[in-house]
Order: structure tokens, then sequence, then C-alpha cells
């Protein structure tokens, strides 16, 4: 390897670095805010303020950047997104950062999962194994299936107190935005044939904030269906009846600065290194969500989780090593 590929390549890690902590720092930012502000403003304030912030730099250059003849495909990756954000921020203000970060790695097996089904591609041992592997640890992330106490290693499930282990309903949230996430991936690779990521960041932004908006503006009630939470519309709110302080302003610039660094980083590190360098490092998210998730919320991850962690991490990494070797050959 080259002295300019070793360089290009500690240049990417570090990006990736950048977008493995922005990332759960978003998350962290927004779960704070919850506690003042209902997730669907969160996520329109946030969106508001990229868009906002983005513009000068879109259109620096003039208006041709953002000529496009996808618009469809544009439409439906906001809408798919803007939906997927809604109802992570919706979950994550109950569930942990960290098991929300480590769910958010599932994408690329449920992409694998998609792409077998839908386009028919071929399912070999390796993929059925991270598959097998990676849906045990979601499953594991998100119910206490096993603990280790004073006596050892249990199954709280078995025990005579079921509260112990009562299934968090708002990891269906969570599982319901990965899988719009993953048909989002989908619509991104359509659009990278054609469009510049300066065309697909700016009509993200400003559709993600049109998609949002009626959810920010609507008061919803919870209508309880078996174990489902139903939201039903019962009042339109004014943004000045929000509780828009000085300080929920300033975490949510913040909060904008984080999911602009995440998602340039990211990008930028995949352009500027090779993949099969920097992205076993974007795993290093996982790691940034638990302390990040313990620092500002004393949140500590059961036994079962550290083992649904540990599952999506090596199924992820070994995929990815899997299919760029057999790219290669």
């Amino acid at each position: 390897m080259s002295q300019t590929n070793q360089y290009r390549n500690v240049y990417g890690i570090i990006l990736m670095l950048i977008h493995a902590i922005a990332l759960p720092m978003l998350y962290v930012i927004n779960k704070y805010v919850m506690n003042e502000l209902p997730s669907s403003q969160v996520v329109f304030l946030y969106k508001s303020a990229v868009l906002i912030g983005i513009l000068p730099w879109i259109l620096h250059g003039g208006f041709d950047c953002i000529k496009t003849n996808k618009i469809g495909l544009h439409l439906a990756r906001g809408l798919v997104s803007t939906l997927g954000a809604l109802l992570f921020m919706h979950g994550l203000h109950k569930v942990d950062v960290a098991s929300a970060t480590a769910l958010n790695k599932m994408e690329p097996i449920l992409l694998m999962l998609l792409s077998a089904i839908y386009f028919k591609e071929r399912l070999n041992a390796v993929k059925i194994t991270t598959l097998v592997a990676s849906f045990v640890g979601m499953l594991l992330v998100s119910y206490q299936f096993v603990n280790w106490g004073e006596n050892g290693l249990y199954f709280p499930w078995l025990a005579e107190n079921q509260e112990e282990v009562a299934f968090n309903r708002y990891y269906l949230y969570i599982f319901a935005a990965m899988l719009l996430w993953t048909a989002n991936s989908t619509i991104i690779k359509a659009l990278g044939k054609t469009e510049s990521n300066r065309t697909q960041l700016f009509y993200i932004s400003m559709i993600s904030v049109l998609v949002s908006t009626p959810a920010a503006f609507c008061e919803f009630s919870s209508n309880q269906i078996g174990f489902l939470s139903i939201p039903q519309i019962s009042k339109i709110t004014s943004i000045y009846e929000w509780n828009l302080s000085a300080q929920i302003m300033e975490l949510i610039m913040l909060s904008a600065l984080m999911h602009f660094l995440h998602v340039v980083c990211y990008f930028q590190s995949l352009k500027v290194a090779e993949m099969s360098v920097v992205i076993p490092f974007d795993y290093s998210r996982l790691i940034f969500g638990a302390i990040l998730g313990y620092a500002f919320f004393g949140h500590i991850p059961t036994f079962s989780a550290y083992i649904g962690y540990f599952l999506i991490l090596v199924s992820g990494i070994w995929l990815f090593r899997f299919t760029s070797k057999t790219k290669q050959s």
C-alpha cells in the first residue's frame, strides 16, 4: 500500500470515528429534549435546522445542483426516511441509547434479507448464519431472555415474577424504523447512480421538513389496542405553544450539527478511504452509544443486551468481510 493510500485510510478512519460519535450523540441530545417536547416536534425542529444550515452551502454555486429527473425517487426516499425518523425517535424516548444504537446496525442484515426476497439473491451458509445470529441478537437486546446474578446464569422468563421481563413495546417502533430505513438504503443506491450528494442532501432535508410538519403540529392521544399504542389526533397546535426555551433551541441546533456531521463524515470517509478499512470502525458507535448512554442517563445494559450487541457486531463485520472478499474474487 502506498503512503498516500495509508494517509487517506487514516483520514477515512478519523472521519468514520467522528460519525460513530456524532450519531449516538444525536440520540442523546434528542432523548434529553424529548423530556420537554414530543418526539414529532423534535424531529421537525432538528430537520428544519439542518435544512436552514445547509441551504447556503447547497445553493452557493447556483440552482443547477438541485435540478433532477428523479423527483419521484427523492419523494419516496424523503417519505420513508422521515417516517423512520419519527418512529425511531418515538421509540428512543423509552429505549436506552446503547440498544437503539445497536439495533440501528441491523440495517445491513435487513437489506440482505430484502435482496433475497425481492431480488432473488442467493443465500449461502455465511449469509444465513449472520442473518440468524443478528436476529437472535436483536431479540436478546429487546427482551431479557438471559441474565447473570449472584448465583450465576439464569433465565428471568422462567421465574415466577413475570414483571421482571415485561416486553418494552417501544422496541417495536425501533424495529419499524429499521425496516423503513432499509427501504431507504435501496432508494439511495438507485439515486446514487445519477444524483450528486449535494442534490440528495437538499431533497432529503426539504422533504423531511414537509413530511414531519403534520406530525409536529398535531397533538396525539393514545388508543390502546392489545399491546400496541395507536396514536390519534386530538388537537392542532401552534408553534407558539411549544416549549421552546433558549436551552432547548441550543440543543436543537447542536442536534442538527450532529446530524450533519454524521452524514457528511460517513459518506466522505467512504469516498476518501478503502471501504474494507473504514466500515469496521462504524461499529464503534455501539461502544460510544453505551458510554454516552451511561454518562448522560445512567443506563447500564442488561447481560442479555450485551450478548445481543456482540452478536449484531460480529455478524455485521463478518457479513461485510465475506461480501468484500466475494466481490474481489
